[in-house]
């Protein structure tokens, strides 16, 4: 059950309503395409806060590790754990698609 939502202009709101969100280790967050700050995504990383996101068509990223889906699994069609460059810092993420 949801404890927070949040519907608004993408441009005026990511950056500033998420970096002052009080997020409890165990969260879910949930974000649009646009959204993709690695940095944030590190920190919640390191908080053990989870997040959704879809990927962007642009991402330069470099594979680590391919797992294997099992056959239960309907929508995947691939999961990695992936690293992104960003300002000198090494940010490990885990793409499903």
């Amino acid at each position: 059950m949801p404890c927070l939502d949040r519907f608004d202009c993408a441009a005026i709101y990511d950056h500033t309503f998420l970096k002052k969100a009080e997020l409890e280790k165990g969260s879910y967050v949930v974000l649009d395409k646009p959204y993709n700050d690695y940095l944030q995504s590190l920190l919640w990383t390191k908080g053990e806060i989870y997040f959704v996101t879809r990927q962007k068509d642009n991402l330069v990223y470099k594979r680590i590790e391919e797992f294997n889906l099992s056959d239960t699994t309907s929508i995947a069609i691939k999961d990695d754990r992936i690293t992104v460059e960003k300002e000198d810092l090494t940010i490990p993420l885990r793409p499903i698609s």
